[in-house]
Parts: C-alpha cells; structure tokens; sequence
C-alpha cells in the first residue's frame, strides 16, 4: 500500500468521525430533555466575590492630620528646571528646597525636596493639594507605629500613581516622591 493511499484513508475516517459528531450533536439538540437528578438541580454558587476595601475620602483624611502647611504650591517653571523638564505642570509640588530630582522618561518622576514645614502638616498639604485636583487616596500610613514619626501616601487618578513619603528633619521636613502615569510605580533607581 503506497503512502498516499494511507493518507486517503486517514482523510476518510476523519470525515468520517466529523460526521458522525455532527449528527449525533444535532440529534441531541432535538432529543427531550432528561431529567434531572436533584445534585443537578442545586444552584451553581461561585466563589464569594472579595469586596473592593473601603474609599477613604481624602478631605476626611487631611482634616485628622490638621491644618496643612501654609505653603504654596511650586510654580511649573521651577518644576521643570529642578526636578525634570518633562515633569507635568497640573501635579503640585510643596515649596522647598529640591535636593534630587530626576525623571525615567515622560512617564515616571522621583523628587526629594527639604520643606520648612512639619510632617504632619506637609502630608495634610499633599493631600488637600491632591484631592483638591481629583486625586483618590489608596493609603496612609503613619509611621510612627513603626517607630518613625512620618507618613506614606499613596494617590492615583486617571492611570497615574503617586506615593510620598514624608519624614521629620529638625524644624521642617524630607519629602520624597515617586510618580508615575500609565502604570503604578513604586519604586525608581
């Protein structure tokens, strides 16, 4: 038997087989239902479903820490020369002294600056100034459980993320932030 009547063969039984799935497929479908056993007729239940935590509202939050600094927001034109040229225009930044600024490309964007405000009241400041424009609160945590006296923010609106961390240094404070638009960053180089 040559190859090429092997081949014919396989060709013919997998017609085959194909047709015979097709009608009994379509015989089913006309067949009566039978019925069904009472293991059959329980619902189908699905994993339990976890709820999305809870939304903090953000003025709430910034309100328990206090009044906010009574500092102004960064001009734009010194956001882009300090920290970077890319850095956008609509996210504030607390007045300070910049002491690293860098970004990773138009998408990503890590700042330390010196403030000459409080921890607590510089975290209320970066809370207001961001809920202000829209900006959802994911986290805070006070560090001082933890033996520090700062905090931890996270924030996100439209895709973007932000987290600062803001720690006490003598009368003022070290703010250092990450930020990032497209996809959550939390951490830079």
């Amino acid at each position: 038997m040559s190859f090429a009547c092997l081949e014919g063969i396989t060709l013919q039984k997998l017609a085959l087989a194909l047709a015979a799935s097709i009608i009994a497929v379509s015989a089913a479908g006309c067949a009566k239902p039978v019925a069904e056993t009472p293991a059959q007729q329980a619902p189908v239940q699905s994993a339990p479903q976890q709820q999305a935590p809870a939304e903090r509202s953000v003025p709430d939050m910034a309100a328990s820490l206090g009044a906010p600094a009574t500092l102004d927001p960064m001009d734009s034109a010194r956001k882009s020369s300090e920290i970077a040229t890319s850095f956008p225009a609509e996210v504030p930044v607390i007045e300070g002294t910049i002491t690293r600024g860098k970004s990773q490309g138009d998408d990503a964007w890590d700042y330390e600056l010196a403030a000459p405000a409080g921890a607590k009241s510089v975290a209320a400041w970066y809370l207001a100034a961001l809920g202000n424009r829209g900006w959802g609160l994911t986290d805070v945590v006070d560090t001082s459980a933890d033996g520090g006296k700062g905090y931890e923010i996270t924030m996100v609106k439209n895709g973007a993320q932000t987290r600062i961390t803001v720690t006490p240094k003598g009368e003022g404070s070290i703010v250092s932030v990450v930020l990032g638009v497209g996809a959550p960053v939390l951490q830079t180089q």
